[in-house]
């Protein structure tokens, strides 16, 4: 699979004051299998962020979509994580 940097709406969208302090990074990916999405959108969050969205209950701390509307709604609701990964991984910073 290739990977790129994402495109230049995503970088604003995830450096900007509102979601800037929970993103560890991102990039894009292609999918050789996918015909009808080959292209998709990692961004994982720092520390103490989770994808509640996707699931409010499991410590999932990141996103994987395509669709760059389902990116934002996932980015509006994420949520503070205290799960063991998290709290080490601050505890130690």
């Amino acid at each position: 699979m290739a990977s790129r940097p994402l495109p230049k709406d995503l970088q604003r969208l995830i450096t900007s004051k509102r979601h800037a302090h929970k993103i560890d990074e991102g990039w894009t990916e292609r999918d050789e299998a996918d015909f009808e999405h080959p292209w998709s959108h990692w961004i994982w969050f720092k520390p103490g962020w989770r994808n509640y969205r996707i699931d409010p209950v499991a410590p999932l701390h990141a996103i994987h979509e395509w669709d760059r509307k389902e990116i934002r709604a996932q980015l509006n609701e994420a949520r503070p994580c205290d799960c063991e990964e998290c709290i080490r991984s601050l505890t130690t910073e």
